[in-house]
């Protein structure tokens, strides 16, 4: 039996960060497969699935380190950046199904 062909779209998006202030990254995307966070920045950068994200306390966010990336094959909505830092650069690959595939 040949395995499942799924039509795929992958997206490649840079975002810069605003001091302790969520930044949406990622929308709600049902269809989504896979998506990665890579900090190409000099600083942490924390990441979370609603705008409370923070960089400490309670609502602190995952930590991805300087240099580092994380990826989820699982989560379908939002995803939220904050560092504590201005103009940090936070690049988000998206790979999705095809509207019908």
């Amino acid at each position: 039996m040949a395995p499942e062909v799924v039509e795929t779209r992958g997206a490649v998006y840079t975002i810069k960060t605003k001091a302790n202030t969520p930044v949406l990254a990622l929308g709600r995307n049902p269809r989504r497969i896979v998506w990665s966070l890579l900090n190409a920045s000099d600083t942490p950068i924390y990441f979370g699935y609603d705008s409370s994200v923070s960089t400490s306390g309670r609502s602190m966010g995952w930590k991805v380190d300087a240099g580092g990336a994380i990826e989820d094959e699982f989560h379908k909505g939002e995803v939220w950046i904050i560092c504590s830092q201005d103009d940090k650069q936070v690049t988000l690959v998206e790979v999705s199904r095809v509207e019908g595939g």
